[in-house]
């Protein structure tokens, strides 16, 4: 099922601005839902501005002397290059850390989808703990 076209369909939240990219939705969702932020603790940072996306909860390496992390799809592809800059140079260290910013990205952008699911579920009056 196309979650954008149900979400552009039959649902709005303010925090969404019109958009329904998933990472707009999942975080509209996330700061809705406490069910599904109990569900994800990991995924929960409290910021000095109040609860922040859980895309901003994801671990960053220092790498080449810098901190990394990964939050967009642009950031992922530019990860990936350097991932396989490192591999080429051998550099297996920087290989793993940049591999490992990846994988998380990417289980959380997953995950998002997942997040709206539960919402959307829930919002239906469907039980989520099951699913």
């Amino acid at each position: 099922m196309d979650l954008n076209q149900l979400v552009l369909k039959h649902y709005f939240h303010p925090r969404m601005g019109g958009s329904t990219s998933v990472k707009i939705v999942a975080d509209a969702v996330w700061q809705a839902n406490p069910s599904i932020r109990a569900r994800l603790p990991q995924y929960l940072l409290e910021t000095p501005n109040g609860l922040a996306s859980p895309y901003r909860a994801l671990q960053s390496f220092e790498i080449g002397g810098r901190e990394v992390s990964v939050d967009n799809g642009l950031g992922a592809v530019l990860a990936y290059i350097k991932m396989m800059e490192c591999l080429a140079a051998r550099s297996m260290p920087e290989v793993s850390h940049w591999r490992q910013i990846l994988l998380d990205y990417c289980r959380l952008d997953t995950l998002a989808m997942v997040m709206v699911w539960w919402h959307l579920r829930q919002l239906a009056g469907h039980s989520t703990e099951q699913n």
